[in-house]
């Protein structure tokens, strides 16, 4: 009766964490979802900063000559947007920080890497044995072509003797 007992508590162990390790990870599961809704609005927020840096690097290059009036209102402009434009950017980096930081965007940094070099992998290795099927070829047809440049050699070397011979022979000497 004591081993049944025993058998039964081991199996509602072992449900009771496989349950625990399903919540958990739908628990990681979510807060990924919210790091990564988190980042996406960060990246949204920085398209915008970099968009309004553009259009007042722009407005820059298209000021008329110093000392106009139209062009300092046109820089105290730009600095007032300049202004903006970089406390949105300490923004974004305070968000970032308090969303995980450097530590979870390398792990992802990371993991993205790990995937594109698994995937450059698979990808290599049709290639790679191409590359090893047309060497092969190209062997065997230089094989090819050096018994018959071989056999060549052999019969315009015959050859010459032979006209060697008929040479000698027309001349009297032998």
């Amino acid at each position: 009766m004591d081993t049944l007992m025993d058998k039964l508590a081991s199996k509602l162990n072992a449900q009771e964490m496989i349950r625990a390790n399903g919540e958990a990870e739908a628990r990681q599961m979510n807060y990924l979802k919210t790091q990564v809704s988190e980042y996406q609005g960060c990246l949204d927020r920085l398209s915008q900063v970099c968009d309004e840096l553009g259009n007042l690097e722009s407005r820059i290059g298209n000021l008329s000559l110093p000392g106009s009036s139209a062009s300092e209102e046109a820089i105290g402009e730009i600095k007032d947007k300049l202004e903006a434009a970089e406390r949105k950017l300490n923004e974004l980096s305070e968000s970032l920080e308090k969303s995980g930081g450097d530590d979870s965007l390398h792990k992802e940094g990371v993991r993205i890497y790990k995937n594109i070099q698994a995937s450059m992998v698979n990808e290599l290795e049709p290639i790679e044995e191409s590359v090893k099927d047309y060497g092969k070829k190209t062997l065997s047809e230089a094989k090819a072509v050096k018994t018959v440049a071989i056999v060549a050699l052999c019969v315009s070397g015959a050859s010459l003797l032979l006209q060697i011979f008929n040479m000698v022979k027309a001349m009297g000497l032998i």
